[in-house]
């Protein structure tokens, strides 16, 4: 649902206010989720440390293997490529992303 609604709403935001106010909405929006979650959400006790299932655990359930292999192999190529690129020259890479502005001494990521 992020991926379908987020990224075109976030898209339309920047475009329209500005990166600025976009990313000001979305902390505000945090914000005010996290302040529902604290007040909606009951506090449980915790498991102890014995009684926690192993992580990998997780791949033995029927279908996650598969779900998680399918998910992730898209995002696999571009991992690859970003790590190949500040892996080949990370001098490069630093200055490629940030930059200073013309009216401050402030950096900023591109």
């Amino acid at each position: 649902m992020a991926l379908s609604l987020g990224v075109p709403a976030g898209t339309f935001l920047g475009q329209t206010l500005g990166w600025r106010m976009a990313l000001l909405a979305m902390t505000a929006l945090t914000v005010v989720l996290l302040l529902w979650i604290f007040a909606a959400v009951p506090d449980y006790p915790g498991q102890d440390r014995g009684e926690r299932p192993k992580m990998l655990g997780a791949l033995r359930v029927p279908g996650v293997a598969p779900v998680l292999f399918v998910a992730e192999r898209p995002l696999l190529p571009a991992y690859a490529a970003h790590g190949f690129r500040a892996v080949r020259d990370p001098a490069k890479t630093v200055s490629d992303r940030y930059r200073a502005t013309a009216s401050s001494t402030w950096r900023v990521p591109l």
